[in-house]
């Protein structure tokens, strides 16, 4: 009678034990036919995963990692109108100042997901999701801040065609903006038949992103820069084969062109003669005779929109050199167009903090770019 005692004493107690355990969430049971009963361990994970990347912890410098200090990171994440925390259709949860830091990181320059493991503590997976979910994200937000609006910069119009002709004193007297297009390389493209849409053929796609004239598969984008170094306005991607007429027109820059003026001065953006003259937009004058007024017009405004619109192009691919490594540049697989438009957001983001760069130093205009929270406001120059 008092064994029997016991072995209901003691499993109750066991019983009374493993409750406790599963309520806990430490054990639960498994739902297996055969193996109902069977106790499993559960790991307990948080609703949402402690910063694994700190800047204290790192001993590299931060702006080598991400082109931005630590104060400009967390003044750059502050500044945006995002929340806070964000998941994945993954269910990765993450915080923005991390999916900020990992775009930054990948974009900077062509670094495999299993060389960033180390430095965030997540797996390939994870941190490839959470980098287009980031780039998404910042492109659904400030991807308008690109598109060319006169009412944004018309207040700064007349200092910047002075500054245009303080830099070169032959240059015309209503130039205020540089405009220029260029071809992003990218690989052949050889999508699977799934993942085109209905009609297209993997030849039509491939003759469309070919370039004739550079020989090379790509997307066409173009951008008009200010004397301050801003890009004020950037449109893309256009297939490759496409003209630069085409791009200016797709992107609508004509059309915002019309509001181009003010105190009753009509303003003119200046480019290469494939645009094609324009009520406002000059173009260098074709086959001037050697020494006359026209020659050397040309010459000065040739040396200016290398400046501004070449150097641009430069600036994008040394700050962020992911864009430009052409095996990466994947259609359907890594988002080419995404990268670069970010990019761009980045580098006016990054002059917006700095107040200069080379483009705003030859044209006597530093400190003249609009501060951050303007430039994400989309107010960029407020009417005193």
């Amino acid at each position: 009678m008092a064994e029997k005692t016991l072995q209901m004493m003691t499993h109750s107690v066991l019983s009374k034990a493993l409750s406790a355990a599963i309520i806990s969430g430490v054990w639960k049971k498994k739902r297996g036919r055969k193996e109902r009963e069977q106790l499993t361990p559960v790991p307990s994970h948080p609703i949402i995963p402690a910063q694994r990347y700190t800047f204290r912890d790192s001993p590299l410098d931060p702006r080598s990692l991400f082109r931005f200090t630590e104060e400009e990171i967390h003044q750059i994440t502050s500044t945006m109108n995002v929340a806070r925390w964000h998941k994945t259709y993954a269910r990765d949860r993450f915080s923005f100042l991390e999916g900020f830091l990992i775009v930054c990181r990948r974009l900077v320059f062509p670094a495999r997901w299993m060389d960033l493991i180390q430095l965030f503590g997540r797996s390939k997976g994870p941190l490839s999701r959470i980098f287009h979910y980031t780039l998404q994200l910042i492109l659904s937000k400030y991807l308008h801040l690109l598109h060319f609006r006169v009412n944004r910069l018309r207040s700064q119009l007349p200092a910047w065609a002075a500054a245009v002709v303080r830099a070169c004193p032959n240059a015309y007297e209503n130039v205020v903006l540089f405009l220029d297009g260029t071809l992003r390389k990218t690989c052949r493209p050889k999508p699977s038949e799934s993942r085109l849409p209905a009609g297209v053929t993997q030849a039509m796609l491939q003759r469309a992103q070919y370039d004739g004239r550079k020989n090379r598969h790509g997307f066409k984008y173009h951008a008009a820069v200010a004397p301050v170094g801003l890009i004020v306005h950037a449109h893309g991607p256009v297939d490759g084969r496409r003209h630069d007429v085409i791009v200016a027109k797709r992107s609508g820059l004509l059309e915002e062109m019309n509001n181009l003026h003010a105190n009753g001065v009509n303003y003119a953006i200046y480019a290469d003669s494939a645009y094609g003259l324009h009520t406002h937009m000059q173009t260098p004058y074709r086959k001037p005779k050697p020494g006359s007024t026209e020659a050397r017009l040309n010459t000065c405004m040739a040396r200016a929109r290398t400046v501004a619109s070449e150097c641009t192009y430069g600036i994008i691919t040394n700050q962020w050199q992911a864009v430009d490594f052409v095996r990466w540049q994947r259609m359907f697989q890594t988002q080419p167009a995404a990268q670069y438009m970010c990019a761009i957001l980045l580098t006016n983001i990054e002059l917006c903090i700095r107040r200069t760069n080379q483009i705003a130093h030859f044209f006597a205009c530093d400190d003249q770019a609009p501060t951050l929270a303007n430039y994400l406001a989309g107010t960029w120059y407020p009417a005193v």
